[in-house]
């Protein structure tokens, strides 16, 4: 591509429709010198030829330096700070300007795809759109303004109106969007959609909602994904112990040989044959295993009854904690999903949740049937795990690791109170799973 056809390209992709006021300053430099004539046309010529001159800079390699204004046409993916506070990853074939001004920032973007991160610090962070303005509070979102004839306009390399339509995906924070027709708010899990003329309206967003990436997703985008439905499983987990706490509330008739509500371990032979026969298993684990940085305060020990030497090992051993238990957990969601990002940001916690989750449920029942019956005498254990679905090896994982938190507490306390604090699920969370596959 040569210098004319890159200025030509510049013109074509820049909109022909009346600049707000002021917003050739945004685009040159502070300095530039103040328009002395109401006609559009000289506006145009300095605006195409600052972007011009950014986009033969970037042809034959030359670097940018630092600035509070600047100006792109993209050729290709690029990041950009946006001053100290924001920085804007641009896809191929952006169109924006922006101005920093102390902490304040205004953006100008005309059309493409754009991704923004952004601190808040309650300073103004705006983006100028053909169908309205964009105002943030803090987030990470992505701005996409679309050209009905695009394709037309970059290969005749003319000037032409361009009909536009945007859509702002809001990952984290809040956004809010206004034109002549109206304003709306999105938070996280949202989408604004704009058009001139057209009140924005924002609506649950289904690649943020639903855990589909955007095509070409950052890796800020992905992450802030992985926030959001890490808050979202939390929220549902604690729907389901309060849940689980009613249901235990409730009286109940116990079939013949069922084992007592709590009852984790020391089960007798008709309460593992009860738990064979409905594929029930239950364990306890390690808090570690659940959430790193796992610690009992004073006002669990007051609840437990511990004293000043227990609480004090039990924490000993939950700081410890079992990196490889955690690396094993990774590893499981990587072969079952393929996707090392995530389960390099997904809590302990939060990873068994998503590899029971994604597993099927026939291999999750099957694996349930496997282990009450090998409990139960029934099956013999296997000599290696080679060939056990991921969620399969994931249970047996977490069984063995309560049998290694109960010695290492015995380390430090002796196996009496390590068996009685474990039988008290003392630094521990506890587990009922049952389902057989013909259920």
């Amino acid at each position: 591509m040569n210098d004319r056809e890159v200025t030509n390209r510049s013109l074509a992709l820049w909109p022909s429709s009346t600049p707000r006021a002021g917003f050739a300053d945004s685009v040159l430099s502070a300095a530039a010198a103040p328009r002395r004539s109401p006609r559009r046309w000289p506006w145009l010529v300095a605006a195409a030829a600052a972007l011009a001159a950014v986009v033969l800079l970037l042809v034959r390699g030359g670097k940018q330096p630092a600035s509070t204004s600047g100006a792109r046409v993209t050729t290709a993916r690029e990041t950009l700070p946006l001053g100290a506070r924001a920085v804007a990853v641009a896809e191929v074939d952006a169109v924006l300007a922006w101005q920093v001004r102390g902490d304040s920032v205004d953006v100008d973007q005309s059309l493409g795809s754009v991704f923004y991160r952004v601190d808040p610090d309650g300073a103004p962070f705006v983006i100028e759109t053909p169908a309205g303005r964009v105002r943030v509070h803090g987030s990470c979102f992505r701005v996409e303004v679309r050209a009905v004839n695009k394709d037309r306009i970059l290969a005749a390399g003319v000037g032409a109106a361009i009909a536009t339509a945007v859509t702002v995906f809001v990952y984290e924070g809040r956004v809010t969007a206004h034109n002549e027709a109206g304003r709306a708010d999105a938070a996280a899990g949202q989408e604004l959609e704009m058009a001139a003329g057209k009140a924005p309206v924002a609506r649950p967003h289904e690649q943020v909602a639903v855990g589909k990436a955007p095509p070409g997703a950052t890796r800020e985008e992905l992450l802030a994904q992985v926030r959001i439905f890490s808050r979202e499983i939390d929220e549902l987990t604690r729907k389901v112990k309060s849940l689980e706490a009613k249901v235990e509330a409730m009286p109940r008739s116990t079939e013949a040989g069922e084992p007592p509500r709590g009852k984790m371990s020391d089960f007798s032979p008709e309460e593992l044959q009860w738990m064979a026969k409905n594929c029930q298993i239950r364990y306890d684990v390690p808090g570690y295993t659940m959430a790193l940085g796992a610690q009992l305060d004073a006002d669990d020990a007051r609840e437990l009854h511990l004293t000043d030497n227990q609480l004090a090992a039990v924490n000993q051993v939950l700081a410890a904690g079992d990196n490889s238990i955690i690396e094993q957990m990774r590893d499981l969601y990587v072969e079952l999903t393929g996707d090392r990002r995530v389960a390099e940001a997904l809590s302990p916690h939060n990873l068994q949740h998503e590899i029971f989750e994604k597993s099927p449920p026939d291999e999750l029942h099957h694996a349930f049937q496997r282990l009450a019956a090998e409990r139960a005498g029934l099956a013999r254990p296997p000599a290696n795990e080679a060939g056990m679905s991921p969620v399969e090896r994931l249970l047996r994982l977490l069984e063995r690791a309560g049998d290694d938190y109960q010695r290492r507490l015995a380390d430090v306390l002796g196996p009496d109170q390590a068996a009685s604090l474990r039988r008290k699920g003392v630094g521990m969370g506890r587990r009922v799973q049952s389902g057989c596959p013909e259920q």
